[in-house]
Parts: C-alpha cells; sequence; structure tokens
C-alpha cells in the first residue's frame, strides 16, 4: 500500500516542477532591481529541499529510514493525498496569478507589479500557503518521523525567516499600496473579517 501513496507523492512532486519550470525560464530573461537573498534564506531553501525531497526519497527509494516509521490509517492516508492535492491547485493557482511576477527568492524585477487579484485577492503568500498545506499532507503520505514529520519545524522557520524578508521588500517597492493590501489580506490564511 505505501507504494501507492509513494507514486502519489513524486507525482504531486514532478506536477509541481512542471508547474514551475515555464516561470522559471521567463524568470531569468528578466533583471532584478532589488535583492534581499540572505545566506539565511539560502539555508533555509536548502533544509527545505532536503525535507521535501531528499528524505522523502530516501524514504521511497531505500530502507535507511524504516527505523523511524509510523503508522496511519487509509482514512489518514487519503485525507493526507486530498490536502496535497489542494496543495498543489494552490501551488498553480498562484504561478498563474503571479504570471511574470515569479521568482523563487526575495528580489523585485524590473517591471515588477504588485498583484492583488486571484488567489493573492484571498492570501498574500499562496505559494506558502501551499507549502503549509503540503506540510500537513505530508505526514500522512510519508508515514515516517524523519521523511514525514521533519518538513514541520523546517517549513515554519524557513517561513518566519523568508515571510518577513519579503514583506519588507514589498514595502520598500510599493509602500502604501502593499501596508492597505496587507490590512486587507491575510498571509497564508485569508482575513475572516
Amino acid at each position: 500500500m505505501q507504494f501507492v501513496f509513494s507514486a502519489i507523492y513524486i507525482a504531486a512532486i514532478v506536477l509541481q516542477l512542471l508547474i514551475r519550470l515555464p516561470h522559471e525560464k521567463k524568470r531569468h530573461q528578466l533583471k532584478v532591481s532589488k535583492s534581499g537573498v540572505t545566506p539565511k534564506d539560502k539555508l533555509g531553501l536548502v533544509l527545505l529541499t532536503l525535507s521535501y525531497g531528499v528524505l522523502p526519497m530516501m524514504f521511497i527509494f531505500t530502507s535507511y529510514l524504516n527505523f523511524a516509521n509510523y503508522e496511519v490509517s487509509i482514512l489518514g492516508r487519503l485525507l493526507g493525498v486530498l490536502v496535497q492535492a489542494l496543495s498543489v491547485f494552490v501551488f498553480w493557482r498562484s504561478h498563474l496569478d503571479l504570471g511574470g511576477n515569479f521568482s523563487p527568492l526575495v528580489e523585485i524585477q524590473e517591471k515588477h507589479q504588485l498583484v492583488t487579484q486571484g488567489v493573492y485577492g484571498i492570501v498574500r503568500h499562496p505559494m506558502y500557503a501551499s507549502l503549509f498545506l503540503w506540510v500537513i499532507a505530508q505526514p500522512f503520505i510519508l508515514p515516517n518521523w524523519l521523511a514525514g514529520m521533519l518538513n514541520i519545524p523546517v517549513f515554519f522557520v524557513f517561513y518566519f525567516v523568508r515571510v518577513g524578508a519579503e514583506e519588507q521588500i514589498m514595502l520598500e517597492q510599493f509602500g502604501g499600496q502593499y501596508r492597505e493590501y496587507m490590512k486587507k489580506v491575510g498571509a497564508v490564511v485569508p482575513k475572516l473579517f
């Protein structure tokens, strides 16, 4: 049974790569006008890659991490798959709405525009919302303390380091317009009131 859920996990990663690839190609054609990339940011990306990709692939393709396995019911696993599907949808939608303003780094490109429509009208950081959903799903799909659970603390450290830097660079670039946007729209969870 783990084979099926491992295949679903791999398929979701491949989907994300296919979603991101055209945006990465376009990004490399644009000039960066302002960068907020720091060593902490780069370290966060490395740790996220480790917990999101490397450890899960070790769990799926080797037996090295079997000592850290735990049990998850079929209902829990199916719930994980549904949450992961929602994660991939939000990831796709955020790339679609962001268009040519995409960057995986903390940077502003020339002709960068503030995007506030589509999923960006619901949350300011839908790609992080997507990652947050993935983090919820991963322990159900990959029942292993290292491959499934380690992504949770790594994500939160990455999020708190990265989002502050992103918000700062957006405030510098868009000033009051971004400040108003922050008042109306939640970071990764929609504002209800």
